[in-house]
């Protein structure tokens, strides 16, 4: 991605050097383009700004400098040119996602009382405000942005999970997050992720979002609010037919002894499996899987479930019919009876 700077303070931006954007820099995931306005000014000593027409406190940045570093940066206009102003629409994480989608940007940052009009008129696409208050330039403000919007770059974050499961991209805030020790100064960690139970951690997690979104941020709880009782009316439907997917193909390679990983549909958790057996019963077929932690510890006996497999839309439905549950077993054992298993 390229990300375009026009600034009077370049300098600033050497803080991008360092840590995961540095890197990304490296790497040549992120070309960060900073340019001086002060370089464009056409005025002997360079000057970018002057007095407002009408009077008024402070100065206003003149059209010439920036008109001619924003043609020099982008002559074609193929990038999204924003202004950071506190007069812009507030960054939030719809923007940040929407603009992760372009292949450049350029941010003009302004100073003193802002940039003069006709410049945001000719020259700009878009508006940004990090938020309701006033700074003295647009520098930190492009520097967040920047931040924010170089996370979506594929390979600038080691894993597309940090962007999915983190504040604002659900609507809701995020999960505390704990890490060794599991006891510090008398403090625990809650048991529940230490279990090893994956949906349990996963509906933990869930419900401290909504508590915490709840308790910290009312605007974004009343929004989410009327999913959240949808949610509740189906909870009881939810549970009693689990369904998982992205192992279909591996379920049925007949070579495959390994372990299953499945997500669940429900709480998008990773649950481990060992497959037993593929049976076919009234012109379906199922797959009868115990879970790793069962399969590890011997206790294999009554732990087996049984799921329907449905290669067209790359599902697995637990079965909860226990006259299927039955009959598949029945079939299962007479199979390792005669030595197909």
């Amino acid at each position: 991605m390229i990300i375009k700077v026009a600034t009077i303070f370049p300098e600033m931006f050497s803080t991008l050097d360092i840590g995961i954007l540095g890197k990304a820099k490296q790497k040549g995931l992120l070309d960060l383009q900073i340019v001086n306005i002060r370089d464009y000014s056409t005025d002997k000593h360079k000057k970018t700004d002057d007095a407002p027409f009408g009077g008024g406190a402070g100065m206003v940045m003149t059209p010439q400098p920036l008109h001619d570093a924003i043609t020099a940066l982008d002559g074609e206009h193929k990038a999204k040119r924003i202004y950071l102003s506190p007069k812009g629409a507030t960054l939030n994480q719809e923007t940040v996602e929407r603009l992760a989608k372009e292949d450049e940007l350029l941010l003009v940052c302004g100073s003193y009382e802002g940039i003069d009009e006709r410049i945001i008129e000719m020259d700009i696409d878009e508006e940004i405000s990090i938020g309701d208050y006033v700074l003295t330039g647009g520098e930190l403000p492009a520097m967040v942005l920047i931040n924010a919007v170089s996370r979506y770059v594929d390979g600038v974050l080691g894993s597309s999970e940090s962007t999915s499961e983190e504040s604002f991209v659900s609507g809701l805030l995020e999960y505390p997050q704990y890490t060794r020790p599991a006891v510090f100064e008398g403090m625990a960690v809650p048991e529940v992720l230490l279990s090893g139970n994956h949906a349990e951690i996963a509906k933990w997690r869930y419900q401290k979002q909504i508590e915490i979104t709840r308790q910290r941020r009312d605007d974004l709880y009343q929004k989410i609010l009327p999913a959240l009782e949808k949610e509740k009316k189906t909870d009881g439907k939810k549970e009693s037919s689990m369904r998982y997917k992205n192992a279909i193909e591996q379920l049925l390679d007949e070579e495959n002894d390994e372990t299953v990983y499945l997500k669940s549909d429900v709480d998008e958790s990773i649950q481990a499996f060992e497959q037993m057996a593929l049976i076919a019963y009234d012109k379906k077929l199922y797959a009868i899987l115990v879970r790793k932690e069962d399969y590890d510890s011997g206790n294999i006996e009554n732990a087996g479930l049984v799921f329907e497999v449905d290669e067209k839309r790359q599902k697995l439905d637990e079965v909860t019919d226990d006259n299927i549950i039955f009959e598949v077993f029945d079939l299962y054992d007479k199979m390792f009876e005669e030595g197909g298993y």
